[in-house]
């Protein structure tokens, strides 16, 4: 634990602290490269303010005064919307900075150390349903740990994806996971890296 108390913000290393089980023991943590975990953000909000764009532009192209009226009624929850847009991935650099993801001898955990504090736990049976690897730029990538029904990272089969996003090195990572998953398919359900 010492070594995490140097590489984790407080809240999250205090939220970990009391997410472990006795004699749990940490494998590998990491946390989510700032500006990485942002851009995703920033991609989903550039649809968002492309459509926005195309309704204010779209709505000035209109000749009668009463199907102008009518689309401005739309331009300010529109301007909202595009400032949400335009701060989300801010939202999302800070974000980065409060996430923990973190492998065990007996689990898979995400530790959120913002303001809500939500725990993620993995059981190596859930991991069992299939860990995918997506490969980014750089040597950096997403370890997509299964989907399940929640209201967050919807994908198009309208299920979430449980992620660990924008980490260095998804490929190590995925050994580890999948040996996690392997140890635990066992008799003896231990695993000593």
């Amino acid at each position: 634990m010492q070594d995490l108390a140097r590489s984790l913000p407080s809240k999250v290393l205090q939220r970990l602290s009391g997410a472990l089980e006795p004699n749990e023991v940490v494998v590998w943590v990491g946390q989510p490269e700032r500006w990485r975990y942002a851009k995703q953000g920033f991609v989903a909000c550039s649809k968002i303010w492309g459509f926005w764009l195309l309704f204010v532009l779209g709505s000035s192209a209109l000749r009668s005064s009463s199907e102008a009226e009518f689309v401005a009624s739309f331009n300010d929850p529109a301007v909202l919307i595009g400032l949400v847009g335009l701060a989300w991935p801010l939202w999302m650099w800070r974000k980065a900075g409060s996430l923990a993801y973190v492998i065990t001898d007996r689990r898979a955990l995400q530790v959120d150390g913002d303001s809500w504090g939500r725990i993620s736990s993995y059981a190596p049976d859930f991991l069992a349903l299939g860990v995918e690897r997506i490969d980014r730029d750089n040597g950096f990538g997403d370890l997509i740990l299964g989907h399940v029904d929640d209201f967050e990272s919807f994908d198009a089969k309208g299920r979430s994806l449980c992620f660990f996003r924008a980490i260095s090195d998804p490929h190590r990572v995925e050994v580890l996971v999948r040996a996690l998953v392997k140890a635990h398919s066992q008799p003896s359900g231990i695993w000593r890296p």
